[in-house]
């Protein structure tokens, strides 16, 4: 009896990851591209989100937050333009820095869902 408890629990254990497994694999992404610049420059930082994938859930996003982390030499230069993907959405972008984070707010008076593609570029100084 021991033994078939012991199997269950690993079947039901086993069925659990396999369900955040999958889960996390139509999770929603923000990716922010690579650049390069010299001192006294600015550079333009473009960042872009993923939908989710997952075509039977509820997982559309109609407003994101996130945070920059910038570098100690790096200032946000105060020129934030909204993307394709908010363009197509209707909704707008705004940038506050709080400490040495550049804080992103989407939002937009409608609860259209954001699809996937340039969210927003953020212009920085070097």
């Amino acid at each position: 009896m021991l033994t078939t408890r012991g199997s269950l629990l690993k079947i039901v254990t086993f069925a659990l990851s396999a369900l955040v497994l999958s889960a996390n694999a139509f999770a929603q992404t923000i990716t922010v591209s690579s650049v390069n610049g010299t001192a006294g420059n600015t550079v333009d930082l473009n960042v872009n989100f993923t939908a989710g994938t997952n075509p039977a859930a509820t997982d559309d996003v109609s407003s994101i937050q996130f945070d920059l982390v910038l570098p100690a030499a790096i200032t946000y230069a105060n020129v934030i333009t909204d993307g394709p993907a908010l363009i197509a959405a209707d909704k707008q972008a705004s940038a506050n820095v709080i400490g040495s984070n550049l804080r992103v707010v989407i939002f937009g008076l409608n609860d259209n869902a954001i699809d996937s593609g340039g969210l927003v570029t953020v212009r920085l100084a070097i």
